[in-house]
């Protein structure tokens, strides 16, 4: 699940972004590293396995159950980008407190396969290289990512829900951006635990109790899986 080397970082990017991602992190960083990662990747992983599971049950043409794990995969997607989301949002909030934010590589482009995180990428690169200070790079870089998840999300809940009820017009283009947008989350889940590793590195006992605290609504977020609620549907596409 977590990314081996910082993803974005290319050999002209400042040195410091992989070392950081290399290095280890003491233990009182560490473990709050592994608190907020935990259920985030938890969220990701039962979003994926009830995915993987609506696109097997397509192939093998149980099209009712397929529609049923599409809109179980959409509600864990909804709860998944709720908790990545709230990572991003505390990392920007509660940086603007401290008198230095990590160095960030920008998003790639061609790390992205689908159209708006996509453009999205290229104008975030874009911005990255005009503008050289680290503070607004490191806020540019979260705010992207904080708008991709939030834009994906709803471009999955939307293909998912027309899956679903069985009003596609192109019902291969449909399942076709759920993987995609599928790929694409997991490149944003992987760019933030860089910076987020990056970002806990010098934060002190005080500082990391006080971002635990305001992190704590990411654990309220509830990760059950929900039970299928889609009414029968016929078996036509």
């Amino acid at each position: 699940m977590r990314p081996s080397s910082p993803y974005g970082a290319s050999r002209q990017e400042p040195s410091a972004v992989q070392q950081d991602w290399r290095a280890e992190l003491a233990d009182p960083n560490r473990q709050l590293y592994d608190r907020i990662v935990s259920p985030v990747e938890s969220a990701y992983g039962m979003m994926s396995v009830a995915l993987d599971e609506a696109f097997a049950r397509r192939d093998r043409a149980e099209l009712v159950c397929a529609r049923e794990q599409v809109s179980m995969s959409a509600e864990l997607l909804e709860r998944f980008a709720l908790r990545l989301g709230a990572i991003v949002g505390e990392m920007g909030e509660y940086g603007r407190r401290l008198p230095g934010v990590p160095a960030v590589s920008p998003l790639r482009a061609e790390f992205f396969r689908g159209e708006a995180a996509h453009s999205a990428a290229t104008w975030g690169l874009l911005l990255h290289t005009l503008v050289p200070a680290s503070r607004w790079r490191f806020g540019n870089k979260l705010a992207a990512l904080r708008k991709i998840v939030a834009r994906l999300a709803a471009e999955f809940a939307e293909a998912a829900a027309e899956i679903a009820e069985g009003s596609c017009v192109d019902p291969r283009l449909r399942w076709s951006q759920l993987e995609e947008i599928h790929y694409d989350l997991n490149t944003c889940l992987c760019e933030t635990l860089v910076v987020l590793k990056s970002f806990l590195r010098p934060l002190s006992g005080a500082e990391l109790g006080a971002l635990e605290l305001r992190l704590e609504k990411i654990h309220a977020v509830p990760v059950e899986t929900p039970q299928p609620d889609v009414a029968p549907l016929s078996t036509s596409t």
